[in-house]
């Protein structure tokens, strides 16, 4: 037994049954990455304060997606509802703003999102977010 804390792991690089989990927690990393960017984009326009508004709100989302993502590298309780709620909001939002726009080449954008949908809701990702009843071995 660790003689304090701050010698406990949470984490686990190295177990093939934690794949899942940290193939979503990159996924809506990256999916944050990718928001905040498009925010700082927005904001470097300078159209006003309308994109400056926009792309303040885009970074500020951007980075509370990567929070979640960080949680769930954490495999903290609260990552797993966060970074669901974040891919099932992106997924409805990408599906809209395609079939409104006719732009189909956003239907590809749709495939990370399932996948890290069916990663986070495997048996593995469950237990380690605390979902799931651990299994004794």
């Amino acid at each position: 037994m660790p003689a304090d804390l701050s010698e406990v792991s949470t984490t686990s690089s190295s177990d093939p049954a934690e794949r899942p989990l940290q193939l979503a927690v990159l996924l809506v990393g990256l999916a944050g990455a990718g928001l905040a960017a498009v925010g700082l984009a927005a904001m470097l326009q300078f159209h006003g304060r309308f994109s400056l508004g926009v792309g303040l709100m885009l970074v500020l989302y951007g980075l509370g997606v990567m929070a979640a993502a960080w949680l769930g590298h954490k495999r903290h309780l609260l990552a797993f509802g966060a970074m669901m709620s974040a891919t099932l909001l992106h997924i409805a939002v990408i599906a809209s703003t395609a079939q409104g726009s006719r732009a189909t080449w956003l239907w590809w954008l749709e495939i990370p999102l399932v996948v890290t949908l069916v990663c986070l809701l495997m048996p593995s990702s469950l237990r380690a977010l605390g979902r799931l009843p651990r299994t004794e071995e």
